[in-house]
Formats: C-alpha cells, sequence, structure tokens
C-alpha cells in the first residue's frame, strides 16, 4: 500500500497542476451515452450485462494481471474524471478507491460498494469450521471473493442498475438481455445445488489458494486448501502436500482443484502420488486477455466450474 500511495502522490501532482481541469464540476451524462467502470471481471461483466450495448463499459485492472497488485495509472485516473458510475468490492486490496477517487476529481461520481450488499465471511482458513485464532499471527479480514456465490452475483447486478438509474432517469435497459443473463445463471445455480444434493461426497480440496469461501458456504460445501484465500505464499512445503494428499485419499476425491493463473506445482505434487485429476475452478477474478477478447463471460465461467464439480465430486 505505501508503493501505491506514492505513485498516486505523484499523479495527484500531475492532476492537480491542470492536466484534468475543473473535472470535478463534471456533469453526469443523460442523454444514454454513460460510462460505467468496474475494478475487476466479475463486476465487469455484470455491468456490461446490466448496460448492453447503451454503455461504454471499462474494467479497471488489465485482462491476465494479478488482480491484487493493482497501480493505478494517469491513464486510469483520466479514465475515472470521466466516469458516471464506478463499481467496485470495496474490500481491503482496494483501500485506494477514496485516494483515486479525488485524485480524478470525481469523488462525488455513483458509487457501487459491492461488499456492502451482502452477508460478508472473514478469509477462509485452509479447511473449512477451522479459522484462524486471535493471536495466531494471521490477519483476520473480510473475504472479498463475494461474486462466487450466484445469488449474490444477482444481487450486485441489481445494484449496479440501481446505481445506473441515479444517474440517468431516462436511461434505456437491455432488459431482455439481462432477463436472459439471470435466466442463465438462475439455471447453473439450480445445477450446482442438483450436484451438491446427489454427491456421497460435501468437501472439495484446492492444492491452491482458496478464494471460494462464499461458493461453499451458498452451496452447503467443505473445503480443504493448501494456501489461505489468496495468500501470496503460494511456495509448497511437504507438509502441505502431505496434508493435501491425506485429504485426496481420506475423501476419495478423484480430482483436486487449481484457480486460474495458478503454477500448478502442489497440484501436480499431489496428482503424481494420488492420480487425482487437476481441474481448474476458476473465480472470475479476472480472465485471460484471450478470454476477455473472446467475449468470455462470468456465466461461461460458472458452467465450467459447475461441470468441473460434477467430475470432483463424482456425479454423472
Amino acid at each position: 500500500m505505501n508503493k501505491f500511495k506514492r505513485i498516486l502522490t505523484g499523479l495527484c501532482a500531475i492532476v492537480f497542476c491542470g492536466t484534468f481541469t475543473a473535472c470535478s464540476e463534471k456533469p453526469h451524462t443523460t442523454d444514454g451515452n454513460l460510462t460505467v467502470v468496474a475494478t475487476n471481471f466479475a463486476l465487469y461483466d455484470f455491468a456490461r450485462t446490466v448496460c448492453g450495448d447503451s454503455c461504454d463499459v471499462r474494467m479497471l485492472i488489465s485482462p491476465g494481471s494479478e488482480s491484487h497488485d493493482f497501480e493505478a495509472t494517469l491513464k486510469d485516473i483520466a479514465l475515472l474524471a470521466e466516469t458516471d458510475v464506478f463499481v467496485y468490492v470495496g474490500g481491503e486490496s482496494e483501500e485506494w478507491v477514496p485516494d483515486i477517487l479525488e485524485a480524478a476529481g470525481a469523488s462525488d461520481v455513483v458509487q457501487v460498494r459491492a461488499i456492502d450488499l451482502v452477508e460478508t465471511y472473514v478469509s477462509a482458513g485452509t479447511e473449512s469450521g477451522h479459522e484462524h485464532s486471535e493471536g495466531d499471527g494471521h490477519h483476520h479480514e473480510t473475504d472479498e471473493h463475494i461474486w462466487t456465490s450466484i445469488p449474490n452475483a444477482i444481487t450486485i447486478m441489481d445494484a449496479i442498475q440501481q446505481g445506473i438509474q441515479r444517474v440517468s432517469e431516462g436511461f434505456e435497459f437491455d432488459w431482455d438481455g439481462r432477463n436472459a443473463y439471470i435466466s442463465e445463471l438462475l439455471d447453473i445455480d439450480a445445477d450446482i445445488r442438483r450436484t451438491v444434493e446427489a454427491s456421497t461426497q460435501d468437501t472439495l480440496i484446492f492444492a491452491d489458494r482458496f478464494p471460494f469461501r462464499y461458493f461453499t458456504e451458498e452451496y452447503g460445501l467443505n473445503y480443504c486448501a493448501a494456501f489461505d484465500g489468496c495468500s501470496s505464499a503460494v511456495e509448497p512445503s511437504l507438509s502441505t502436500i502431505n496434508t493435501i494428499i491425506e485429504r485426496v485419499n481420506g475423501t476419495g476425491s478423484s480430482a483436486v482443484f487449481t484457480i486460474e493463473f495458478s503454477d500448478r506445482k502442489t497440484a501436480e505434487a499431489v496428482a503424481s502420488e494420488t492420480g487425482c485429476e487437476i481441474l481448474e475452478f476458476h473465480s472470475a477474478h479476472n480472465v485471460s486477455k484471450a478470454d476477455f477478447e473472446s467475449g468470455i463471460t462470468y456465466a461461461d465461467i460458472m458452467r465450467k466450474n459447475a461441470e468441473n464439480l460434477k467430475i470432483a465430486l463424482n456425479v454423472n
């Protein structure tokens, strides 16, 4: 965070020297030509679904980049200076939001802070029901990956729509596209629930980080993970690998999961000892540049997750 603040201080100096003259007085657009900026891919996808072709929807982080390492650029501040609606999660990794909005002269922009919309949980430990106790050296913070629950995703979409309505009363929403997308998400949600109900197993094993606390809470699943939440410490120790191997053998699981952009080191070590399959469970926090350009959606990602869930839980 200190590094970010140093960068932001330099950017602010440029901004306040006149690069964005009078941008704080920018009126919100009312002619339907709206600009919506979202911080991550899931929020970006929800916004473009709500808007259809009637908005210019941008994603602040770059496709393929590590979401938690975002550093603002002058270009980002210029974009926010012209933004009508700003959609962000609002967790600890986005503490920079007030500063960057102030730098852009956009403190009064309509904001959708997604983490305020749902029940939240602290970051996941490595196993269900084993939260770290106070004084154990772990920092307790709210888990930010709220969109991994499909009902939460729909709630966020509704809030984005309300935010846009605040900007422009006469905005023409793509109701057909929005309703069809929500129907698609509800179908995936129902499919996941059927899978969980049909399975005799209830534990997902992640030989990786674990940004799926909201998913497992939503669908009544337990989990075992090699690393906490979105821990930056992902070099597997022998103890970590052995623990995951024991859980695979103990549960009879046919697969272990990795997340997007994983180096798969832990998963490959576990698979070589157990013969289990390695599957991806995608958090939709960000996507590769190729996937972004191909038009992949949050629904596409969750549908693939649902398919892989069937394999891991041995449901045909």
